[in-house]
């Protein structure tokens, strides 16, 4: 396995254990070394989107070993299910 998809394994298994459903996967061509992580769930407010965020990105960072890196190049992205009508 490469060094990015086992990246990619252990930023999914840290956010899997810490209760986050979500697809983690790194970017292609100039946006190689990017990890793109969507986040699923219910809508919140903005101020709870935001602790989730940085909470996903302080997990994320340990679990990739990019912690001490200025320019982690980490994307974050929330899904939310549309709500039927």
């Amino acid at each position: 396995m490469n060094e990015r998809a086992e990246e990619s394994r252990k930023v999914k298994n840290a956010l899997t254990e810490n209760g986050y459903k979500s697809s983690v996967r790194h970017e292609r061509g100039t946006g190689w070394n990017w990890i793109r992580i969507n986040i699923y769930g219910e809508p919140k407010s903005r101020k709870e989107e935001y602790e989730d965020y940085q909470k996903v990105l302080e997990i994320a960072k340990i679990a990739s070993g990019r912690e001490k890196h200025e320019n982690d190049m980490i994307n974050i992205n929330f899904i939310y299910a549309r709500s039927k009508r």
